[in-house]
């Protein structure tokens, strides 16, 4: 029946001109693929590639997909007439796909889709920074559906490449991977199936932060995922499968990554419709020989529902080749382990190490083993068997844990891409961003802006409904000393009043970078005797059912309010403001979540690159962005976060949810003033000015906080007033022994 309905409504497009391009003129060429009407199905019957046609596609357009509710946004799909891959897995696609690849990081990023089927990949493809590649992903985990990848790949137990090396500002989305030359009865040692291979590695700067990969099922992998050579901010999520080696090694990462929701065990190749191996065999060679997840010297990591099953060691921390393991763990889940958790090297300065809330760890021999000085503190997890060395455990925190499971917001499929403007930053772009908008605000739908450089002169708003969405399906930052992607440069004077970009309700921003280009913040504040004048915060949601996804805010003061916005959802943000991240009044039931604030986000970039980098910034910033090279702070702008800055601030808003927010160099990572919130795997690291007075969380008038997983480096850990109340669980602090806290006036 859904073929039906799409053959109707391609139909109906053609007819009428519902795709849009070029700022709202209408373009019937960008159309869903084109089912032949002939070999068409009357039926409901399965799914079948070769009945579609995709040379339909005008790019970049929304694709059709038959399983995943993700709307994909494509600047190249792999089976167009341009690329002509195989979705039938007899012909090799490896040099179709990492051509458009290339093409597409041609022009600055974007995304490359796989549409249903199965492709076959003889050799490593390479996915290069802020290029997404993303399949149709099905929630069926046995390889019938979705987007199929043969790994067709040699194996050899010295090092090979991996199948896809994910750059910086990149991602692998949606991909249900298959080794058909692989034999539980002869076991093939294949390479990774996913590599972040950082900057050493790559030998590119651009390597180096903020490689996701996500939504994807490996049904009979040997090595799952790899990360080192120095990296920052991973985000890996959503990834399960069978792995007969392990299906996570991850070494050398600078600064909170988010690894969440991974799942390991014999059930996923057992019940692989490609292909199956028995189950009892799979779990006899993975729990003799195999290690679930090995952990190096991850700093700051956030770890969420990490579950395993039949290995021989669920979680192992190994010593890694730059620095110390210091982590959290929430809600763990390991299961016919011999050992639940080896601890080989961790940071061993008083009270800090490792820290675990809820979860069990079922093993046969070893519940724990901690083989250093430093501290393992678990809060309420099932431990089954013995402890070895130093392990704290403690035994009050609630029965149940809360988990936020609602999805990130989609738009409708109506799209409109922006065309026919500067994309240097040498013109204002506002008035022509502003007048496609307005055109979308009758329908809703997806406003697309393809990678470039664009200058805001005047403020804009975004109608409800609809969507303002960048190049790319991945988080973006910049990297180090390169930019690209979608990247505005706004001009906009926050001290008149008005915000550079105001949401109406329903309305969002994706995938975009945004920068504030003037201002001169830490000289005015300076000549202002350490004062800042009062400026409107960049972006502004005003109603209900706001988000912000996947995007970069630097160089304003304040970066993002919600205002009377319940149902508000922001995740995956890096953040460089000077006194407040997100602010959220009087806006209830909302989330925001893997949010980094640093103030590196400011000044790590390839600005100075840009032929126009005068004029962008001819209105002040310090030129503090011209730093990167030096990967440097030389105007003490992380001084001036240290006095000032809050990194999510709520007032007035109940049932607020926030997980995998980090703050380095800011005053408070969380503040509530009559509010209720409640916190996963919350961070802080470094404010060298306040090293003891310093709260990382304050709770006011009448607030109630409930915190699991908190770690920190200088400062203290909470303020709280005789009103209000805060519970933690699970403290694991630098140079302090905290246990767990209630404190309820």
């Amino acid at each position: 029946m859904k073929r039906m309905i799409a053959i109707l409504l391609t139909a109906l497009m053609l007819l009428t001109g519902l795709c849009a391009c070029d700022g709202g003129e209408k373009n019937p060429a960008s159309t869903d693929p084109v089912t032949d009407p002939e070999t068409a199905p009357e039926t409901d019957a399965p799914f079948d590639p070769s009945n579609v046609k995709y040379d339909g596609y005008k790019t970049p357009c929304v694709v059709e997909t038959y399983y995943t509710d993700e709307v994909i946004v494509a600047d190249a799909v792999v089976t167009d007439k341009l690329y002509k891959a195989d979705p039938t897995g007899v012909k090799d696609c490896s040099d179709v796909l990492n051509k458009a690849i290339k093409a597409v990081s041609g022009k600055g990023g974007g995304t490359v889709f796989l549409p249903a089927g199965t492709y076959r990949i003889e050799k490593p493809i390479e996915v290069l920074p802020f290029v997404t590649v993303i399949g149709d992903h099905s929630a069926k985990d046995d390889g019938s559906e979705g987007t199929v990848i043969l790994a067709c790949v040699p194996s050899a137990e010295e090092e090979l490449p991996a199948l896809f090396q994910v750059g910086g500002s990149a991602g692998v989305v949606g991909l249900t991977v298959y080794y058909p030359d692989q034999s539980i009865d002869n076991v093939k040692p294949y390479p990774f199936t996913f590599a972040i291979p950082g900057t050493e590695k790559s030998g590119k700067p651009e390597y180096y932060m903020l490689s996701t990969i996500r939504d994807c099922t490996v049904l009979n992998g040997y090595r799952g995922i790899w990360a080192g050579s120095v990296n920052e901010q991973m985000n890996i999520c959503n990834v399960r499968g069978t792995f007969l080696d392990r299906a996570l090694e991850l070494y050398d990462s600078a600064d909170a990554s988010s690894i969440s929701y991974i799942s390991a065990s014999p059930d996923y190749w057992a019940s692989c419709a490609l292909g199956s191996a028995p189950r009892a065999k799979i779990a006899d060679y993975t729990g003799l020989k195999s290690e679930a997840f090995v952990l190096g010297d991850i700093e700051w990591g956030s770890f969420t529902e990490l579950v395993c099953e039949d290995y021989s060691v669920g979680i192992h921390i190994v010593k890694g080749p730059r620095a110390k393991f210091s982590g959290m763990f929430y809600c763990p889940v390991v299961k016919s382990a011999s050992i639940g958790m080896v601890v080989d090297d961790i940071d061993e300065r008083g009270g800090y190490g490792i820290g675990v809330t809820g979860g069990m760890l079922d093993a046969y021999e070893y519940g724990v083993v901690n083989n250093t000085k430093g501290k393992v503190q678990f809060t309420d997890t099932v431990i089954s068997a013995e402890n070895s060395g130093s392990v704290v455990i403690n035994r009050d925190a609630p029965s149940e844990y809360p988990v936020y499971k609602r999805n990130a917001p989609q738009p409708s499929k109506d799209i409109t891409v922006l065309k026919g403007i500067d994309t240097a930053a040498a013109f204002d772009c506002s008035e022509r961003l502003q007048s496609a908008l307005d055109k979308m605000g009758s329908t809703g739908g997806i406003l697309y802006i393809p990678a470039g450089f664009y200058l805001l002169e005047k403020p804009v708003t975004v109608p409800a409904n609809v969507e303002l969405r960048g190049a790319g399906t991945s988080p973006v930052r910049d990297q180090m000393s390169f930019s690209a992607g979608t990247v505005f440069f706004s001009h906009v004077d926050l001290k008149a009043g008005e915000s550079a970009l105001t949401l109406g309700e329903g309305a969002g921003v994706r995938y975009i970078d945004f920068v504030q280009a003037t201002g001169s913040n830490l000289t005015e504040y300076q000549k202002n005797g350490n004062k800042f004048d009062d400026t409107a915060f960049f972006l502004s949601m005003r109603g209900k059912n706001c988000y912000a996804v996947g995007c970069a805010f630097s160089g304003m003061k304040n970066a993002i309010e919600i205002v009377k916005g319940n149902g508000y959802y922001i995740s995956n943000l890096s953040l460089n403001a000077y006194q407040t991240g997100i602010r959220v009044d009087s806006s209830d039931h909302g989330y925001i979540g893997y949010v980094l604030t640093n103030t590196t986000v400011g000044f790590r970039n390839g600005f100075w690159k840009l032929a126009n980098n005068n004029k962008i910034f001819s209105k002040g910033q310090d030129k503090s962005f011209e730093a990167s090279l030096k990967d440097n702070d030389p105007y003490n702008t992380v001084n001036m976060m240290m006095d000032n800055f809050t990194e999510v601030l709520y007032e007035y808003s109940d049932d607020c949810f926030c997980e995998n927010v980090f703050s380095y160099g800011a005053l408070h990572t969380i503040s509530a003033v009559s509010s209720t919130v409640t916190g996963i795997n919350i961070g802080k690291d470094c404010n060298w000015l306040y090293k003891v007075t310093t709260p990382m969380i304050t709770v006011a008038d009448g607030s109630e906080v409930a915190i699991y997983n908190m770690t920190r480096f200088n400062g203290t850990s909470y303020d709280v007033d005789d009103i209000s109340s805060l519970d933690i669980w699970t403290r694991v602090t630098i140079n302090e022994n905290e246990d767990n806290v209630s404190v309820s006036n």
